[in-house]
C-alpha cells in the first residue's frame, strides 16, 4: 500500500500533518528523531512533576546551564536543558570543516527540528519582507489564521497589529514582570513618536500555553523558560507528535535518513538508511518534503542528479545589544517568565523598507547566568552587579536575509554538502546602520544602547535559514519550487520548509513556515 508520507517533524512537517490528518488522511512521518539524552529526559520528567520551589540545584544546574553566553567572538547559542542536542553533526552532511571565516550553516536531525529549541515568537510577515515571493500576504491570511487556532498563543491587540495582524481571537497574554511592564509601557508611552521614526511596539507574541486546560498546567512562571519549559508550555512539534501517535492519527518512524528520492508516474520512490544504515526503498503516493532548509535542500541535489553547481542559501544577521535605563527594573526572577517580552519593530530609513525584529526584555536566567546572578553569594560584587542588573535591558535584533551574509552551497560526488560563506561587507554595513537606528529608536523611550557592548554575528546568527530552492511562478532551474513546493518537472515531491523561502523575513519565520506548509497541503488535490 502506497501512502501519503511526510520527510520531518518541525513546524512545517507538524503543520503538514494536522492538515492531512483534518482531511481524514493519516500521514506517515519519517524522521532522524534524534532526542534530548537519556539522562536529561530523566531530569526534566522529575521536574515536571514538582513545583519550581520543590526542584533540587543539581537538577537546575543540569538543565540551565549554557556555556555559550560567555563566548565573545560569537552570539550565544540556544540550548534545550542545556543540551544542543538539536543541532546536527556537521559530519553528517558537509565534508568542508567550519572555519572561523566559513562557519558552516545549522541543521537539526531532531524529533522536532529546530522547535526543540526555538523561543516560540510568532508574528506574520508583512508584505514589504515578503515583496519578491509568487504569492502574498494576503494569501497567507486565513493559513495564518488556521494555525494559530490551533496552538496556545499569548499576545495582545495592540499596536503591532497594525502592520502585524493578529490574526486570532481570544487570546491570553502572559503576565510581565513589573520591570517588563515598565519597560512595555515606556514604548507603548511614545508610539506616535515612534510612528514617525518608522517604529512600532507591542507586547510579544508567543506560543506558549498561559492558563490551565484539563490536560495540563498553565505558565508556572518558574524563571527557566530560556532553558526550555520542563511543564510542556512552550510550543514545540515534538510535543504535538506524541499527542497525534497517543491519539492514533499519524504513523512514525525514527532513525530514518532520507537519501534521495524518485519521482515516477504513479508514485514516488524514497531511497533511505536506517539507525543501523541498511539500505532500505519505500514507495510513496505524495511526498511532503519538510527536512529543512539544509535537509531538503541535499535531498532535492540528490534526487535530480545536481553535483558541484552552488545554489544560495539564504539567512537572517542579527546581533544583541545591551541597554541602559536610567529608571530601575525591579527584578522579578525568578518568579517570571523569562521569554521575550516586548516586540519592537523599527526600519531603518534610506537604507531598507526591510523590518528590523527587536525582542526586548528585561535580564532573564541567560542574562543573569552571564552577570553571575543565578546564585546570591552576598559578596560586594555581587550587590554591584545587581545593581547593574536593574539598569539593563536587552535586545535580540535580527534583519532581513536581503542583509545577510551571501552564503552557496553544493553537492559534491560523495553525497556530502559544500558550504561557503561569502563578502561581509554589506552585512556588516547593515548591521552598523540597523544598530545605530536603535539607538536613537530606543532612547525615546528611555533606554540607551551600550554600543561598546553590542555583539554581532556574521556567520548564522540565528537559525533563520532558507532560500536554495526558491518558490517562482515559472520555475528555470532545476532547483526551482512552484508555488505548490513542486521542483521544477515534479508534481507528486512538495517541499514545505523555509528552503522554499524566495527571502527569509526578519520577523519570526515559525508562523511563515507553519502558514506556508498548510497553504500547500491544502491546495494539493489528493486522490
Amino acid at each position: 500500500m502506497t501512502r501519503i508520507v511526510i520527510i520531518g517533524s518541525g513546524l512545517a512537517a507538524l503543520s503538514a500533518a494536522r492538515t492531512l490528518i483534518k482531511r481524514g488522511i493519516r500521514p506517515l512521518v519519517l524522521d532522524c528523531g534524534e532526542s534530548l539524552p537519556l539522562r536529561t529526559q530523566h531530569v526534566v520528567e522529575r521536574m515536571a512533576k514538582m513545583t519550581a520551589g520543590q526542584w533540587s540545584s543539581e537538577d537546575i544546574d543540569l538543565i540551565s546551564e549554557n556555556a555559550t553566553i560567555h563566548a565573545k567572538n560569537s552570539l550565544p547559542r540556544k540550548l534545550a536543558f542545556g543540551s544542543d542536542y538539536f543541532y546536527g553533526n556537521h559530519s553528517k552532511v558537509f565534508n568542508n570543516t567550519a572555519q572561523e571565516n566559513n562557519p558552516l550553516p545549522p541543521f537539526s536531525l531532531a524529533r522536532g527540528g529546530f522547535s526543540v529549541g526555538w523561543g516560540a515568537s510568532v508574528l506574520p510577515a508583512a508584505d514589504c519582507d515578503i515583496g519578491s515571493w509568487p504569492i502574498s500576504s494576503n494569501e497567507l491570511r486565513k493559513y495564518y489564521a488556521a494555525t494559530l487556532a490551533e496552538l496556545p498563543l499569548s499576545a495582545c491587540d495592540d499596536e503591532l497589529s497594525e502592520h502585524f495582524p493578529l490574526h486570532a481571537a481570544d487570546c491570553d497574554s502572559l503576565k510581565l514582570t513589573r520591570g517588563n511592564a515598565a519597560l512595555l509601557s515606556a514604548f507603548q508611552g511614545k508610539t506616535e513618536k515612534l510612528k514617525m521614526m518608522q517604529a512600532v511596539a507591542g507586547q510579544a507574541r508567543l506560543l506558549t500555553r498561559v492558563s490551565n486546560t484539563k490536560t495540563a498546567p498553565g505558565c508556572q512562571y518558574c524563571g527557566y523558560c530560556m532553558s526550555g519549559c520542563v511543564y510542556g508550555n512552550i510550543y514545540k512539534s515534538s510535543l504535538e507528535i506524541d499527542d497525534l501517535i497517543k491519539n492514533d492519527l499519524l504513523d512514525y518512524e525514527s532513525g530514518v535518513f532520507v537519501n534521495y528520492l524518485r519521482e515516477k508516474e504513479d508514485a514516488v520512490a524514497i531511497y533511505f538508511t536506517d539507525k543501523t544504515n541498511s539500505s532500505h526503498t519505500m514507495q510513496a503516493k505524495r511526498v511532503f518534503l519538510a527536512a529543512g532548509a539544509i535537509g531538503s535542500a541535499r535531498i532535492i541535489l540528490q534526487s535530480k542528479n545536481v553535483y558541484e553547481q552552488s545554489i544560495p542559501l539564504l539567512a537572517t544577521i542579527g546581533f544583541i545589544a545591551p541597554l541602559l535605563r536610567l529608571k530601575k527594573n525591579i527584578l522579578d526572577w525568578p518568579n517570571m517568565n523569562t521569554q521575550p517580552a516586548v516586540f519592537l519593530e523599527y526600519k531603518v530609513p534610506n537604507f531598507s523598507d526591510h523590518w528590523v525584529h527587536a525582542q526586548i526584555s528585561t535580564a532573564n536566567e541567560l542574562a543573569l547566568q552571564k552577570l553571575g546572578l543565578l546564585k546570591n553569594d552576598h559578596s560586594l560584587g555581587y550587590k554591584l552587579r545587581k545593581k547593574a542588573a536593574e539598569h539593563l535591558v536587552f535586545a535580540n535584533c535580527n534583519m532581513h536575509s536581503d542583509h545577510g551574509v551571501s552564503h552557496s552551497i553544493k553537492l559534491c560526488k560523495d553525497n556530502l554538502l559544500f558550504s561557503q560563506m561569502g563578502d561581509t561587507s554589506h552585512a556588516r554595513q547593515a548591521v552598523k546602520l540597523a544598530k545605530k537606528r536603535l539607538f536613537s529608536v530606543a532612547r525615546a523611550a528611555g533606554c540607551y544602547v551600550l554600543l561598546p557592548f553590542v555583539q554581532s554575528g556574521l556567520g548564522f546568527a540565528s537559525n533563520h535559514l532558507g532560500g536554495s530552492l526558491p518558490m517562482k511562478h515559472h520555475p528555470e532551474k532545476e532547483t526551482d519550487t512552484n508555488i505548490l513546493g513542486n521542483p521544477k518537472g515534479w508534481s507528486k515531491i512538495h517541499v514545505l520548509d523555509s528552503s522554499v523561502f524566495p527571502s527569509i523575513p526578519g520577523t519570526t519565520i515559525g508562523l511563515l513556515a507553519m502558514a506556508n506548509a498548510k497553504r500547500i497541503v491544502d491546495s494539493v488535490e489528493i486522490k
